[in-house]
This record gives C-alpha cells, structure tokens and sequence, in this order.
C-alpha cells in the first residue's frame, strides 16, 4: 500500500506540470470555446450563479453659448443592471493502479492523455454551449440570442444566381450598418459550409470571370480598404445543428447566417479555467474531477450582430 500512497503523492506533483501545457492546448474546431469571433474572458469567479451588467443610457444636447441663453439643455442618464447566468460542467478520468504501472513499464503517460481527452470533451461542451446556448436552463448562445434581429429571408442559396447570392450579402451588410448609430460594419459573415463552397465556386459566367466570395472580398475585404475580415463556413449555421440544440424549430429546414461586427466587444463570455481535483484514490482507482464554469454570452451590442434565417443548403 506504500507504493500506492508515494503514487499518489507523485500524481499530484505531475498533475501541477500537466495543467500549465494542457491549458495551452487549441482546439480551432472548437472556436466559440476559444474565443475566436468574441471576447472570452478568464474573469469568472469559481462558484458565481451569475453575472450582472451595468449598462449606462445618456442623452442630451448641447446648444451654442449666446448672451441670451435662458433654456440650457439638461443631460439625463440612466443605470440600468442586466444579469446574465451562469453554468458549471464536469467530467472525470479514472484509472486504476496497475494500469498506471503497465502505461510506465510501456513509456506512455496513461494520465497526461486522459486528461487531454477530458479537456477536449470538456471544450467541446463549452464550445457547444457558447454557440448555442442552452434552452433547457434559457441560456443564450451566440447564435440564439433573443437580443439579436433575426431575419427570415426569401434568399434560397439553391436557386439563387450569381448576380442574386452577390446582392443578398451586399444588401444585408448595407442593412446592417444602416440601422445602427455607430460606424460598426461587419467584420465576419459566418455561413454554413456548402454555402461557402458554392460561393467559392459560383463563376460570373460559366468558368469564368469572379466567383461569388472573390467579388465579395474584392469589393469589401480589409485588403483592399474594407471592412470584411472573411467569410467562414461553419457547420454550427447549419440547421440540423440548430434543430438539434433547440434553436430552431424541428423540421424547419432553415440555416443561419451571422453577420459579426469587426469589434470583438460586441460580445463577451465569462469563464474560469479548468479546475481539476487532487487524484483521489478509491479501491485501488485513482480518479480525477475536472470542473470549468462558464458564463452564458453578454450581448454588449446586439444591434451590431444579425442573423439571416433561409432555407437550408441542399
């Protein structure tokens, strides 16, 4: 039983040197966990059921100065607090004794790859969660904010030409930046995959001339003065993804399209990293508990982001 108690002792050591690199891991699949087209902050403290949110509303006027100045304009301004929740998840590895020993006798560290699995599951609950909420517990997710307009579009990627897929993009980013009072435009459209492959392949006429995506980044992409970053495929947008996690309806066939400002504080999302406990020992089995905590996404700017619903990509 010594033998087993120093092991314990040594995990607990190897565990301290593990955790540094596994944080250091990235999962680019994984990218609303990584915080990819949002703020992510390590700021959650371990324990919080929620986040509240000040958020402060002026308004005023001001008038040109005369000698007759008798009716000076009054600046109002309102605090308001807004709480946004929270939620934990968990997982485990276990193993037991002698399978520590065999891992050793056989060079490979049993410990350090099932502790980069459970922090790939877990980042992919997290990942999952920031994209789409959670309905159960009304949690909103980047994709299913109740703060962010979201149009039902007549737009059908199937049918559409190049002249229309061009003039739907273009109109709903000249839509975007017409309804809010600021400069904000759009950095990242964010489309299901074969939307983007259609872009990608869609020629201006027959085999030539501009597709679809190049006359797009051409006429507004960050490398020729724009202001759009990229158009990304991701298959979150697509909507069996969306009917599964309870965004949309069942059997509502719809995909989604985001169109994210090119300000990375329009949202935010909360977390603490991992927290893992000490390898406990139990009947010859040691076991591990890994927790992270998240908050649900802040909204900072919902008016900046959009989401485009249309019939989904055949």
């Amino acid at each position: 039983m010594s033998d087993v108690n120093s092991a314990g002792i040594y995990l607990s050591r190897e565990l301290e040197q593990k955790l540094p690199k596994l944080y250091e891991k990235k999962y680019p699949q994984y990218w609303a966990a990584e915080g990819m087209f949002h703020k992510s902050s390590a700021t959650l403290e371990r324990g919080a059921a929620s986040v509240t949110e000040q958020i402060i509303e002026g308004r005023g006027e001001a008038l040109p100065l005369t000698d007759y100045n008798t009716d000076i304009p009054t600046n109002q301004v309102a605090i308001n607090e807004t709480s946004f929740k929270v939620i934990d998840f968990v997982t485990r590895i276990n193993y037991t004794i002698l399978e520590l020993w065999a891992a050793e006798k056989a060079g490979k560290d049993i410990v350090s790859l099932r502790l980069n699995q459970a922090y790939k599951t877990m980042q992919e609950r997290i990942h999952r969660h920031a994209v789409f909420g959670n309905t159960r517990y009304n949690h909103q997710g980047l994709f299913s904010s109740s703060l962010v307009t979201n149009t039902i579009s007549a737009y059908n990627p199937n049918t559409a030409t190049w002249q229309q897929d061009l003039d739907f993009f273009r109109a709903a980013m000249s839509d975007l930046a017409d309804s809010v009072n600021n400069t904000a435009q759009t950095g990242y459209i964010l489309i299901p995959p074969k939307l983007r492959f259609k872009l990608a392949s869609t020629y201006q006429t027959g085999d030539s001339g501009a597709t679809v995506l190049a006359a797009l980044m051409d006429n507004f992409g960050v490398a020729n003065g724009g202001f759009l970053k990229g158009i990304i495929g991701a298959n979150e947008c697509r909507s069996v993804e969306l009917e599964r996690e309870g965004v949309t309806a069942p059997g509502s066939n719809l995909d989604r399209i985001m169109f994210i400002p090119d300000t990375e504080d329009y949202a935010e999302r909360l977390y603490y990293p991992v927290f893992p406990t000490t390898p406990e020992l139990k009947d010859l089995q040691y076991q591990i508990i890994l927790v992270q905590g998240t908050s649900e996404i802040i909204f900072h700017l919902p008016r900046e982001a959009r989401y485009y619903s249309f019939t989904r990509m055949l």
